[in-house]
């Protein structure tokens, strides 16, 4: 089944074995994080933050404006 989702995945360069994930909307949240388990199982998905434009995701930090 296809959902149309955007998304944007990148490989966290901070930690290891976490890729991080931008989507549009909330219900594409809901949307890929139903894939996600359903194709890999024992993940944990974690909401870091909400409505940040233009996100560089692999160096949160640049985005989360923390140093």
């Amino acid at each position: 089944m296809r959902n149309n989702i955007d998304v944007l995945p990148e490989n966290a360069v901070d930690k290891e074995n976490v890729v991080r994930f931008a989507v549009i909307s909330e219900t594409d949240v809901e949307k890929l994080a139903d894939f996600v388990y359903e194709q890999f199982g024992n993940v944990k998905i974690e909401n870091i933050a909400r409505a940040i434009k233009n996100p560089v995701l692999s160096k949160w930090k640049v985005n989360d404006g923390r140093d």
